[in-house]
């Protein structure tokens, strides 16, 4: 009996192996070869500090290489600290820009300004001092504003308007 209980063992042993490699090493070498083949650089590009000196509005630039465009994200932060590695926290998120500049109109009003931007990701409220909005930190808010500088710009042609 105990000859017939090893080779079940490991016969269930190997399917378990291989059904784990079958998931597993697919994702391995595709996230080898996106950092291989296409790795991301950011880059600081602006960083204004609110009127209050307590946060500041960072502009990150980010290109992962010729087949990506490059992507703009402005994140609310504490004063001096990194903009987060998770574009999900962004409050604005676009690319095909150009002209974009952050301008703290008061302590706690933002204003992102461009003249073209294909925009993917807004968010008109931050709460940088406590991101998981718990009891420990102040309720300080910051309003973002689209600011566009071309009142005639669409991304629209006039045939996808009819």
């Amino acid at each position: 009996m105990g000859s017939i209980k090893r080779p079940r063992s490991l016969a269930i042993g190997c399917f378990i192996l291989g059904i784990v490699s079958a998931i597993l090493v697919p994702r391995l070498i595709l996230l080898a070869a996106n950092h291989a083949i296409f790795p991301e650089q950011r880059a600081e590009i602006s960083r204004v500090t609110s009127p209050d000196g307590v946060v500041d509005a960072v502009m990150i630039e980010k290109n992962c290489g010729a087949p990506c465009s490059i992507d703009h994200a402005v994140f609310v932060v504490p004063r001096g600290q990194k903009a987060p590695l998770d574009s999900n926290l962004a409050v604005f998120s676009a690319d095909d820009i150009f002209g974009d500049q952050l301008l703290w109109k008061q302590s706690h009003l933002l204003e992102v300004s461009y003249g073209r931007a294909f925009i993917f990701n807004f968010r008109n409220v931050a709460y940088p001092l406590n991101a998981t909005k718990n009891d420990h930190a102040p309720a300080y808010r910051v309003e973002i504003r689209l600011a566009p500088t071309s009142p005639v710009f669409s991304y629209l042609r006039e045939s996808e308007v009819r």
